[in-house]
């Protein structure tokens, strides 16, 4: 796959109103999967999809996970709405540090008027994030609720810092076995 690839691809990305992607491989250069992934979330402005690899079903009818930490950008939920709307069960994960008071968990009121708003019905439960790894606690919550999808924001410091650092975008990314909806 040639440099300009993904950028050339995100471009047309910005005229659809979701992009597919197959799951990036192990072991896959920075430059391949991973940069067509990157640059679809963050340059053209359109959600992504994630499919993982061997997936031979899907199914996005039964419950859907939205992770939910109250940032900024609710972008991933509203833009999910065309596969919140027919999900039986609407589960948000809000993710709560250890320790931390009631008052001070992140507020989920006003997205959860907004959905109910467009129809949606959704179960709020909150996690302790802990100290371990973020991403395999969100797999680890979507797999114990058997979702079919996971929806949540994706997030990066700088251009390539998430995908060399690692993060919850690159595990979840990485380990997924359900498919991920992804908007930045």
């Amino acid at each position: 796959m040639s440099e300009e690839f993904p950028h050339d691809f995100a471009y047309f990305a910005r005229q659809v109103d979701v992009t597919i992607l197959g799951q990036p491989r192990d072991g896959d250069p920075l430059v391949g999967q991973y940069a067509l992934v990157e640059r679809c979330l963050f340059a053209s402005g359109r959600p992504v999809i994630i499919v993982p690899a061997g997936l031979s079903e899907v199914a996005l009818d039964g419950t859907i996970v939205a992770a939910w930490d109250a940032a900024p950008r609710p972008r991933a939920l509203n833009d999910a709405l065309t596969f919140l709307k027919p999900a039986k069960r609407v589960v948000v994960l809000v993710g709560v540090a250890d320790g931390a008071a009631e008052k001070d968990a992140p507020p989920v009121d006003y997205m959860m008027s907004h959905l109910e708003r467009h129809g949606v019905s959704v179960d709020v439960v909150r996690v302790p994030t802990g100290e371990g790894d973020v991403g395999r606690l969100l797999l680890s919550q979507a797999k114990s609720l058997e979702a079919d999808m996971i929806v949540m924001g994706a997030f990066h410091h700088s251009r390539w810092r998430e995908f060399i650092l690692g993060g919850v975008t690159l595990t979840m990314l990485e380990e997924a076995n359900i498919p991920l909806f992804m908007a930045h």
